[in-house]
């Protein structure tokens, strides 16, 4: 069973319908007891990295994702916000800890490019990773104003280019995250959602 984070920030229906496309069975988590139900977490979200971090922590969600996937083993997949909730700050809200599940920060492009990074772009893959599988070097949506900047870069499972080569996708133990949005990109996308149920 999936257990999809709702951080009350934003709409997760395209990846609750995803989901329930793929036939597969998932649990939107409410309350923090709702953990014990399941064996894998999704962190999606579109919003500001201090509200998701918020609404996390006003849940006790933060602590509970923490100890899944350290403790328990669980593994997560972080979607857009939800990979950069998983870094241990952002310049977007100075002085706001993210979860530090991967070490690094996130950083806005700069004025020389349009921002938001939105639409279709080309991802390139660094390594192979189980979400990942049958995926080749394709067109994923993008929607996002700030970027992962990693301190271990052999976390980095693909990159795409936008003013300059950043990471889109990370892969490290039993966490998998990736910048754009897998629900909104077409069959590509649904594999890689397909991938992460089997793992």
């Amino acid at each position: 069973m999936i257990g999809v984070i709702d951080l009350n920030i934003s709409n997760i229906s395209s990846v609750i319908n995803s989901l329930n496309y793929l036939k597969i069975p998932h649990l939107i988590i409410k309350k923090d007891q709702d953990f014990e139900k399941i064996n894998k977490l999704i962190l999606p979200g579109v919003g500001s990295f201090e509200a998701g971090i918020k609404n996390l922590k006003k849940n006790n969600f933060d602590k509970k994702i923490i100890t899944s996937v350290k403790i328990e083993k669980k593994p997560l997949f972080g979607i857009c916000l939800g990979m950069q909730l998983l870094m241990d700050e952002s310049d977007e809200s100075p002085g706001i800890k993210g979860l530090s599940l991967i070490r690094g920060n996130c950083v806005k492009f700069s004025n020389n490019i349009v921002v938001p990074h939105i639409g279709w772009n080309n991802i390139k893959k660094k390594k192979d990773c189980k979400i990942l599988k049958g995926i080749k070097d394709t067109n994923f949506y993008f929607l996002h104003s700030y970027y992962c900047n990693l301190k271990q870069k052999s976390c980095i499972s693909t990159t795409v280019n936008y003013e300059k080569k950043i990471c889109s996708s990370i892969s490290y133990k039993n966490i998998f995250a990736v910048q754009f949005h897998p629900e909104k990109s077409q069959e590509e996308g649904l594999k890689i959602i397909k991938n992460f149920s089997l793992i």
